[in-house]
């Protein structure tokens, strides 16, 4: 399985909690992100899951 949340399994949080663009947008492709420096990423997940407001809680 390709590694799509680099380091964040580790930490207990799971690959079907992430965010991926819609195939029709054409400003991004793959799991949604934000780039905040070269070294930095803002990850996105999805609120509604409730394992990962579990998770949160925790």
């Amino acid at each position: 399985m390709q590694r799509l949340i680099d380091g964040h399994e580790e930490d207990g949080v799971e690959q079907d909690w992430t965010l991926y663009y819609s195939d029709e947008n054409d400003r991004g492709e793959g799991r949604f992100t934000f780039q905040m420096s070269d070294i930095a990423s803002l990850y996105f997940f999805d609120m509604s899951n409730k394992s990962w407001q579990d998770f949160l809680a925790a």
